[in-house]
C-alpha cells in the first residue's frame, strides 16, 4: 500500500489524484495499481478500494456501442434493404417489359389468324 491524495465527490468515489499534498485532496492508502483510476475507486475509512460493481458497469458503457456507431449500422441496414428492393423492382420492370413484347406478339398472331379466317370466308 502506498499514501496518495485524492479528491472525492459526495459518494466518495475519486474524481482526483496526486502523489503530492495539495489544497482540497484528502490522503489515503492505497494499491498503486489503483491511482489514476478515477471511474470506480470508492474512498472508505481513508483507504482507496476498488469498487467491482461500478468497474464492471464503466467496461460496460464503454463497450456499448456509441449512438452513431448504432446509426451507421442502422444506415447500412437499410441500404442493403434499399440495394434489394431495388433489384426487385428491377427485375419487376424486366418482368413487365417481357410481359409487353410477349403481348404484342400474340396480338399480331391474333390478327394475322384472324386475316386468314376473313380471307378463307371470303
Amino acid at each position: 500500500m502506498v499514501q496518495a491524495y485524492v479528491k472525492v465527490t459526495d459518494g466518495g468515489y475519486v474524481t482526483e489524484w496526486s502523489l503530492s499534498r495539495q489544497d482540497g485532496f484528502q490522503q489515503v492508502e492505497t494499491e498503486e495499481a489503483l491511482i489514476s483510476n478515477i471511474d470506480a475507486v470508492q474512498v472508505v475509512g481513508g483507504v482507496a478500494i476498488l469498487d467491482k460493481e461500478k468497474q464492471a458497469k464503466v467496461i460496460q458503457e464503454a463497450e456499448r456501442p456509441s449512438d452513431f456507431d448504432l446509426m451507421k449500422q442502422q444506415n447500412a441496414a437499410l441500404m442493403m434493404q434499399l440495394a434489394e428492393q431495388s433489384q426487385v423492382v428491377e427485375q419487376l420492370q424486366q418482368m413487365n417489359a417481357q410481359s409487353a413484347l410477349s403481348q404484342a406478339e400474340l396480338d399480331e398472331r391474333l390478327k394475322t389468324v384472324e386475316g386468314v379466317e376473313r380471307n378463307e370466308l371470303s
